[in-house]
């Protein structure tokens, strides 16, 4: 595992951390261009000051968009498609196409070694670290408990002996076993062995990696402000991979309500896009978990964007932070994502809109028919006669065209219901 410089002593980051949100923005000199694409200034174009007074609870979640992405209990369809849940400690359980077969040959070898050493011998620690280590890759790598709870046990009896304290890499065996113990639901376990990390060595680099996971903790209890100090304090680390989750956790505290005040949606926003920028430069985020990172966040944002965001400016603002690097493009799906928020906030207008605006977008999508559909479904549940008609006649004339001929998509109940009217 990478071990970074740590950037400060913690006394000096927890400070920090509990400085004001505006006080801890970059402090130097800014051009034209840097207003242009800071993320202050991306989140602030797309929002709307007139909408700031709608009501927090206009707009649930559409069901696509996971709230809690630490909970079992919240997965759903967007899950699925971006993976396994994020967690901090994520960044620990990568697999990294490690053969099975070698890893066991490794495992048995560092047994027989441990075997022939004694306990007082130099080097009998750091056997016992790699051991853990090797059985944690090994759990990973094929999925399974069993190695999980071995790796457990070789890092407790490092962990446990005094004599090993001062062990170069205990305070990396301290995180690998509490990600362990998370990883088997034993949250408890997990919470003292990170406070050891934290009161024992306070300037290790893996000290970002605990607050993270300290957030977790709480963020899964609905201890919001707790979560939110302890992810402040995890983004004051800039070279660490964690980073962008932080950045990205930060976001999901302030839309919702902290203590007795309101959502922050502006304030999401900006941290949504702080995470996106950060996945694209750090150091020791391997690049699938920033693509499912971004591919996450992505999605998330459009809920604070559908209580804050103008729909005329969704497709700009969606377009500059939802493609790339490469060819990863999330613009589509951030677009559907909002239409179903403004749907399930009976938001037809904004529904629409952004449906209008996907259809005019993607003219050969394969669900255009669908997006005909849903825009007349508005119209009928909201639209004057007039409407109603020219819609109606938009999808008929869809109905026609060669390319969309004999779609059933294109074949909306409300029409048959329509011609099946007295």
């Amino acid at each position: 595992m990478p071990r970074p410089s740590p950037l400060w002593p913690l006394s000096l980051a927890v400070t920090l951390a509990c400085t004001p949100f505006d006080a801890v923005e970059d402090t130097g000199s800014t051009t034209p261009e840097d207003v242009e694409s800071s993320p202050r200034a991306l989140a602030e174009d797309a929002v709307a000051p007139a909408q700031a007074a709608r009501p927090a609870s206009a707009i649930a979640p559409a069901p696509a968009i996971a709230i809690a992405p630490d909970r079992d209990d919240d997965a759903t369809p967007r899950d699925a498609q971006a993976g396994p849940p994020l967690t901090a400690l994520s960044f620990l359980d990568e697999p990294r196409g490690r053969d099975p077969a070698a890893l066991t040959r490794h495992i048995d070898a560092t047994k027989q070694l441990l075997a022939a050493t004694p306990e007082s011998a130099p080097d009998y620690p750091e056997l016992l670290f790699r051991l853990g280590l090797a059985l944690r890759e090994l759990a990973v790598e094929t999925g399974s408990r069993e190695h999980l709870e071995r790796a457990a046990k070789a890092f407790e009896h490092l962990l446990q002996r005094p004599q090993y304290a001062a062990y170069a890499r205990i305070d990396e065996a301290l995180l690998l076993h509490a990600a362990g113990l998370a990883a088997q639901g034993r949250d408890e376990e997990m919470r003292v062995t990170m406070l050891r990390l934290v009161r024992d060595y306070p300037a290790s680099p893996m000290i970002p990696y605990a607050y993270a996971a300290f957030g977790d903790f709480y963020f899964a209890r609905d201890k919001l402000p707790e979560a939110l100090r302890l992810y402040e304090k995890a983004a004051q680390f800039p070279d660490s991979p964690t980073l962008p989750y932080a950045l990205y956790m930060l976001a999901r505290c302030h839309e919702r309500p902290v203590d007795t005040g309101e959502a922050r949606y502006d304030r999401a926003l900006d941290y949504y896009v702080r995470a996106l920028q950060a996945t694209e430069s750090r150091r020791g985020l391997s690049p699938e978990l920033a693509a499912r990172l971004r591919a996450r966040a992505r999605l998330d944002l459009t809920y604070p964007y559908a209580q804050a965001g103008k729909p005329s400016k969704a497709l700009a603002f969606f377009a500059k932070v939802g493609a790339g690097p490469g060819a990863q493009d999330e613009t589509r799906a951030m677009l559907l994502a909002l239409a179903g928020h403004y749907d399930a906030a009976g938001l037809l207008v904004e529904s629409t809109f952004i449906l209008k605006t996907l259809i005019t977008s993607y003219p050969a999508d394969a669900a255009l028919c669908e997006w005909y559909a849903r825009v007349y479904a508005n119209a009928r549940a909201g639209g004057g006669a007039s409407v109603i008609a020219a819609e109606r006649a938009a999808l008929e004339r869809l109905q026609q065209d060669p390319r969309w001929r004999g779609d059933p998509r294109c074949a909306a109940q409300e029409l048959a219901d329509d011609d099946a009217a007295p």
